[in-house]
């Protein structure tokens, strides 16, 4: 029997649940079904599929009395670079073959970043671009 504020019961989710695995199982037997025919490998097929490189959530503790300060110091320097400028809760630079995106914390006293580019090499290079920003950006707004 359901909680009397829940929704919906259990046996609700559960169909929830067993028809979100039924087509995952009818996609891949199908999909092998189909490789079957064409006589190639998964990684065959895959090979026209884009590759992106990201990063967790970094999390660099700022005090809250200064860290929207920061933010606005990254947004002025970002005006300078090759990218475009999305600053809807934060501010995101979106290269050609990259992204990084800046925001700081409503619920705690931190600024996190996030990074996504489609080379190794792309990402450690933004990713440090914007990690040494960061840090001489709250040395000077302290």
């Amino acid at each position: 029997m359901a909680a009397p504020s829940s929704p919906c019961g259990p046996p609700y989710w559960l169909a929830i649940i067993f028809a979100i695995f039924k087509s995952f199982f009818v996609i891949l037997t199908g999909y092998s079904k189909i490789l079957s025919y064409k006589n190639t490998k998964l990684s065959e097929e895959l090979n026209g599929i884009n590759k992106y490189y990201t990063t967790e959530e970094i999390k660099v503790k700022v005090a809250d009395d200064i860290k929207f300060n920061v933010i606005d110091k990254i947004k002025e320097h970002a005006k300078n670079l090759d990218c475009e400028i999305i600053d809807i809760d934060g501010v995101r630079c979106e290269f050609d073959d990259s992204w990084a995106l800046v925001r700081a914390s409503n619920t705690g006293p931190n600024i996190t970043m996030r990074f996504e580019a489609k080379t190794k090499e792309r990402l450690e290079e933004i990713q440090n671009q914007f990690t040494d920003l960061l840090t001489k950006l709250i040395d000077e707004v302290k």
